[in-house]
């Protein structure tokens, strides 16, 4: 059994879920913005608004204007914005690209792909766009965010 406080062999994607959970980097650096993982408010499998958003995350890379995720949910998209913001308490846009966010700071994290690649893979398009978001969201651009969180074979 290790020692209290020693490093168990569960790798670096654990490490920075655990540092997440706890609000703080596993590697500091001066300047450098907190990650935590965005709690999800708690869905039902039956409701509409559910339903649109696990189509959503398994679709990504496709474009997903809010008349799409509406008519996924068969509602108007009046109707479906209102009770989307109802269920989640932000719009669905906002949830579309926190997801793909999400999705690229996970590939940054566990794979080899060019920032070009999780950029098209995450649905925005190009490398720019994807840049433009993550900087505003984490303070951090991609390129740094993978140096300080990429898990690595030792």
């Amino acid at each position: 059994m290790p020692a209290f406080g020693a490093v168990t062999p569960r790798g670096a994607t654990a490490a920075n879920q655990v540092a997440r959970s706890l609000v703080i980097a596993p590697h500091r650096e001066g300047g450098q913005a907190q990650y935590i993982e965005r709690p999800m408010p708690p869905r039902s499998a039956g409701d509409a608004i559910s339903r649109s958003m696990e189509w959503a995350e398994q679709r990504l890379a496709e474009p997903l204007p809010v008349e799409r995720l509406a008519a996924t949910a068969h509602m108007s998209t009046r109707t479906f914005v209102r009770a989307f913001r109802a269920a989640t308490g932000t719009t669905p846009a906002a949830w579309v690209r926190a997801r793909r966010l999400d999705e690229a700071r996970r590939l940054l994290e566990t794979s080899e792909l060019p920032v070009d690649r999780i950029a098209v893979d995450c649905g925005f398009g190009s490398a720019v766009t994807m840049r433009q978001n993550f900087a505003s969201r984490f303070t951090i651009s991609p390129s740094q965010y993978r140096r300080r969180f990429h898990a690595r074979a030792d």
